[in-house]
């Protein structure tokens, strides 16, 4: 069932930023959430970055390349795993020596046929373990015959890399043209959030997280300049005091670094619209997600579709009604989600191909 828990008015918020400004964090308090936002220097410099380009070994893929390279070989097969695992070796063993902002770019136009005895996730979980590599792998994948949960489950957990669905030939320069300006706005990667006990919820489910004895990390990926991230945590107010946060994250020169942070120092007033408009941000990628991962599952269960269909739909349809009372109150942020909802989402969510 939708709802949206309003933050009450009662709140504070704070600044923390490292002696070098590259980062800065504020953290804004209420009786319900506390909300983290981390911004990047206000000194924009464009990034130097470590690139490998890797596309799958396949029949549609067979035409020589222009310049060669190592060459991975495979006759009318997808072998997307060989691939993966050759470009990350190769930025591993560069990434302590340069020091620039690394990213991997796969692409693949088919489904694998060549799957490794682990599966590609947890080889790839062995493979991050064992090269311990700082890359973000952005995945992109051509056409309609994709393994697309594939190729998104293999980007996070690349360091919360990206994909991109490429439908054809007229979408390629928009797609690239967006990826390589997000990598040269890079301001730092790696960005990881460490308390010692991070409940899930809604507004957490969807990022990359692990719990160690240490505590939990929620992985926010890369920010880039002139865009903050933002994080949303529920919490009561009896564990504020025992809250002690770590920002642990990799510059622009691949330099690990780290800021600790609170809840109880130099308090300020917060912006409550502003709370308002990552909840409902959030809550909005939560609901469209859900009802994606449902509407997978109609495929493998197709006589319950139909009634799985309708509650999917009307669960939409009811933070819906609630995004409008509160676009109302809110400003033309949360009205542009309400249009992509009502547009483009229920209109893909609702076709039953």
């Amino acid at each position: 069932m939708a709802c949206s828990v309003q933050p009450s008015i009662h709140s504070t918020s704070s600044t923390t930023k490292p002696s070098s400004s590259e980062i800065t964090i504020s953290r804004s308090l209420t009786e319900d959430f506390v909300h983290i936002s981390i911004q990047p220097s206000q000194d924009e410099k464009r990034s130097s970055c470590n690139t490998c380009c890797v596309v799958d070994t396949s029949g549609s893929m067979s035409d020589a390349a222009e310049i060669q390279n190592d060459k991975n070989e495979n006759s009318g097969n997808t072998n997307l795993w060989d691939d993966l695992r050759t470009g990350l070796k190769h930025l591993s063993k560069q990434q302590d020596s340069i020091k620039s902002i690394s990213a991997l770019f796969l692409l693949t136009d088919g489904c694998p046929t060549k799957i490794p005895s682990d599966g590609h996730l947890v080889s790839l979980e062995k493979l991050k373990k064992n090269l311990n590599f700082l890359c973000a792998i952005n995945t992109f994948g051509f056409g309609y015959i994709l393994d697309s949960k594939l190729l998104e489950d293999i980007a996070m957990l690349g360091n919360s890399g990206s994909y991109a669905f490429i439908p054809d030939g007229s979408f390629v320069g928009t797609i690239f043209v967006n990826a390589i300006s997000t990598l040269l706005t890079t301001a730092a990667t790696n960005l990881l959030i460490h308390d010692q006990d991070v409940q899930n919820s809604d507004y957490t489910r969807w990022y990359s997280t692990h719990k160690t004895k240490e505590g939990t990390y929620i992985d926010l990926g890369s920010i880039t300049y002139g865009q903050s991230k933002d994080l949303l945590i529920p919490i009561s107010s009896k564990f504020i005091k025992e809250c002690r946060f770590t920002l642990i994250y990799q510059n622009a020169k691949n330099i690990k670094k780290s800021i600790n942070f609170d809840l109880m120092n130099d308090l300020q007033q917060a912006n409550l619209n502003l709370i308002i408009r990552h909840k409902m941000r959030l809550e909005f990628v939560h609901y469209v997600r859900t009802a994606l991962e449902n509407m997978k599952s109609i495929k493998t269960n197709p006589e319950h579709s139909e009634k799985q269909r309708d509650q999917v739909m009307n669960e939409l349809q009811e933070f819906k009604e609630n995004m409008k009372l509160i676009a109302n109150k809110n400003g033309d942020f949360i009205k542009d989600l309400l249009a992509d909802l009502t547009g483009q989402v229920q209109e893909a969510i609702g076709k039953q191909e």
